[in-house]
């Protein structure tokens, strides 16, 4: 016999399993099928889906309509029909006993009585102190459509280009301000019915920039009134403010709709152009400058340390050259160590160090370099430790931290000095206001100065004393004018640098032509002829990394034209317009002496050009003839070439929002990640995207 004869659980467990699956299923069937589980609990009976509307149909519905059926119950008021005599006679009569021989006295004919016969004495408005200027270059939002306050910046289309703006901040003692005004229109000193409360507020009307421009001969021209920038949604509005007031209405409708927080905020801290690079940020001029000098010092203490790195590095890698077999192996798994544990603050991994030693020390076993890899980093003697370097750089820069400022202090710096809702003008003695100059022309210099101005809130009426009567029609009473601002010159956007003669005989010279370009600067090499214009629109793949949106750009009208729209073409492919205006005339050999304490002979390559077809300038070719400002101008092109740029995406900046009084809140600073990734990058103080040569 079979052992599954003999086995009883095997010969029944096939029926045991049918058996318990039947009443598994019997018992299923029953929950879910015949025992009406979707059931409800209505009236304290248990009805099924299609039984509930039917039995609300007999029981309530058929009742109700029954007691529809039946005629009226008139309700019976007794408490009020028992008060009918009483109202009744109030109605009669509801005044008693009135003496109709009383006689009313009438008002005289008395002196008239003007109610504008007040005198006061205007409020003194203050001077502004701690004027600072700051020249920002950078690429843009630049709108493609009038902007105002049924288009705000903020909503409004836009373009991607390039801008020299001009910043000029000061600070004002408001608080003097308001007690001025206070003693004025609602001291003690005022006639009690002349006290007014709303005169005895200032309201900010407008802040006046001026500049004047360098001359050709080293003086100055006249000053210039500045206007608002192209993306300020209060340009309509301030510029309407009348130059003369001859009724009291005007001055009260124009506190009145000045008076609002957004309108005092668009006017003393303006925002301005959304930054588009991804290596620059807009700061209050006071601020940028501290910025730009931390985002230098944070620079050069990484190059110091990377050179510390990088001299440990070489050091084993000699250490490394010199074994042999598997130490040779382990030296050069230890050099690239040094530069591993993580990503390196310059955000590499391994590095040439690591690369270099791997292959100095290799044979057959060390090929793995796992003698190496237990070794942790390198000091910088060139020994190999457990980390205590590495230990000890960290706890340098945690105390550094501690005591040293950072670049996102100034952010918060920024926060403190911008105007909330919440902030009281009234109690700050150094309010910062700043205005922006949009209209700079690359190549001039200029020199600005600032004032600040209030509503006048007797303008239009006889309530001034005899000596201040000057002040009748006049709309706005203005500070003094802060000191003139150090002269800012504007660099230009292109330049072009003969690098050599290619062909003498031809007089072929290939000219080298950089411009500023969406955040950084571009070059590109051009062979040209006498009679032929320098440079021309060159079309070239964008850099990798380079121009790259970072998120979404909500306004950005993209659309990749030929230049404008973002310069690109639809083809991918980027257009950057090298165009000079400058036209090769010649091409001559000439000499000069050169010499500080024995002059020698130089001989060397000049190129004739023109720009308007009149004027002859020179340049020389090659880089060591060329004036000393042209070589540093040609070092920084060549250093920006380097750098990576990517376009952000609207509103990801740190600046408050455009578009008052609806434009969008500010945004928060950005992520130290992000910081410190600019901080690896470099930025100049003028929005170059670069640290200046020979930093």
């Amino acid at each position: 016999m079979s052992k599954k004869g003999d086995n009883l659980f095997e010969r029944y467990i096939d029926k045991v399993v049918l058996g318990v699956s039947g009443l598994l299923s019997l018992w299923l069937l029953w929950i879910f099928v015949l025992g009406n589980p979707y059931a409800a609990e209505y009236d304290g009976r248990k009805l099924g889906a299609g039984e509930i509307d039917n039995y609300i149909e007999q029981q309530e519905v058929q009742q109700l309509l029954s007691k529809l059926e039946e005629p009226p119950k008139p309700k019976v008021y007794d408490k009020i029909r028992k008060k009918f005599p009483k109202i009744e006679k109030m109605y009669a009569c509801s005044i008693d006993n009135i003496n109709e021989d009383v006689f009313l006295p009438i008002p005289g004919y008395a002196g008239k009585v003007s109610p504008d016969a007040r005198l006061y004495v205007l409020p003194e408005i203050g001077e502004v102190s701690d004027v600072a200027i700051e020249h920002y270059r950078s690429v843009v939002y630049v709108p493609a459509e009038p902007v105002g306050p049924e288009n705000p910046y903020n909503m409004a289309l836009t373009d991607l280009g390039d801008i020299d703006l001009v910043t000029v901040e000061a600070s004002f003692d408001a608080s003097d301000l308001y007690k001025n005004f206070e003693q004025s229109f609602s001291g003690r000193l005022v006639r009690r019915d002349w006290q007014d409360k709303n005169l005895a507020k200032p309201v900010f009307a407008s802040v006046g920039l001026q500049r004047r421009r360098r001359l050709s001969d080293g003086s100055f021209s006249e000053w210039a009134e500045i206007g608002r920038t192209r993306v300020d949604t209060l340009k309509t509005m301030l510029e309407g403010i009348p130059e003369k007031i001859d009724d009291k209405h005007t001055t009260n409708l124009l506190m009145v709709k000045f008076d609002e927080f957004a309108v005092r905020k668009g006017i003393l801290q303006p925002s301005t152009y959304d930054f588009a690079a991804s290596n620059d940020d807009w700061l209050p001029p006071k601020l940028h400058e501290e910025y730009a000098k931390l985002m230098k010092e944070e620079a050069d203490r990484q190059r110091r340390e990377q050179q510390k790195l990088d001299r440990g590095i070489d050091r084993g890698l000699q250490t490394g050259r010199t074994g042999a077999g598997r130490m040779g192996a382990a030296g050069g798994r230890g050099a690239r160590g040094a530069n591993l544990g993580g990503r390196s603050r310059t955000g590499t991994l391994g590095g040439r160090g690591g690369r270099a030693g791997g292959a100095a020390g290799r044979d057959r076993r060390g090929t793995t370099g796992r003698r190496g890899s237990n070794t942790g980093r390198m000091s910088a003697r060139g020994r190999l430790d457990t980390g205590r370097y590495r230990d000890s750089q960290l706890t340098d820069q945690r105390s550094r931290q501690k005591k040293e400022r950072e670049p996102s202090d100034v952010y918060k710096d920024f926060q403190r000095v911008r105007l909330t809702e919440k902030s009281n003008p009234g109690k700050m003695s150094e309010l910062a206001f700043w205005a922006h100059d949009d209209t700079v022309v690359p190549g001039e210099s200029y020199q600005y100065r600032i004032r600040l101005g209030v509503f006048n809130p007797i303008a239009g009426r006889d309530w001034f004393m005899e000596e201040q009567e000057d002040y009748k029609d006049k709309p706005i009473l203005w500070s003094g004018y802060s000191r003139v601002t150090e002269t800012v010159k504007i660099p230009l956007m292109m330049h072009f640098f003969p690098l050599d003669v290619v062909a003498k005989e031809e007089k072929v010279v290939n000219i080298k032509v950089g411009k500023f370009h969406h955040g950084k600067w571009r070059s590109e090499d051009f062979q040209v002829r006498p009679g032929e214009m320098i440079g021309k629109v060159v079309e070239r793949k964008p850099e990798t990394g380079d121009l790259g949106m970072v998120g979404g750009y909500g306004g950005f009208r993209g659309g990749y034209g030929d230049i404008g729209g973002g310069g690109y073409s639809t083809n991918g492919v980027e257009k950057i317009d090298f165009s000079t205006n400058a036209s090769v005339v010649d091409v001559v050999q000439t000499s000069d002496w050169t010499g500080i304490n024995r002059l020698q002979e130089r001989e060397y390559a000049d190129v004739l050009y023109s720009e308007d077809g009149s004027v002859i300038s020179h340049l020389a070719v090659k880089s060591r003839n060329w004036p000393e400002d042209l070589q540093e101008q040609f070092n920084l092109i060549k250093a920006s070439e380097k750098e990576l740029v990517q376009i952000r995406a609207r509103g990801s900046g740190v600046q408050p929002g455009v578009g008052l009084p609806t434009g969008r809140p500010g945004v928060a600073p950005r992520s130290r990640e992000r910081m410190d990734m600019m901080m690896r990058r470099g930025m100049g103080r003028y929005g170059r995207g670069m640290m200046p040569q020979g930093q």
